[in-house]
């Protein structure tokens, strides 16, 4: 992992991914990870269970990092997965 300063232990270490209605009010926790340092600065975390239904919005929990209090830096979140077909407003399902 590559630091300006030389450190990492600003780095994100366990962090959860919760899926939220349209509201912002209903959450559904799709996962709970570790950002591994020895692994390099671009890791994948892909969803060990089936998602119940996709999500407008998406919310990422930082639980710990890697010594850093007060603070935890993200430079870059990704997020890769299918386009969930909406029905327009009047259509009959088929």
């Amino acid at each position: 992992m590559a630091s300006a300063l030389g450190t990492v232990s600003s780095a994100p270490r366990d962090f959860t991914v919760s899926g939220l209605d349209e509201e912002g009010e209903q959450e559904t926790l799709l996962g709970t990870f570790t950002y591994t340092l020895q692994k390099g600065p671009n890791q994948t975390f892909p969803l060990q269970n089936g998602i119940p239904r996709g999500f407008r919005f998406l919310k990422l929990g930082i639980r710990s990092n890697w010594g850093k209090p007060g603070y935890t830096c993200i430079y870059r979140v990704q997020v890769h997965g299918k386009i969930v077909g909406r029905k327009a407003v009047g259509q009959t399902p088929v």
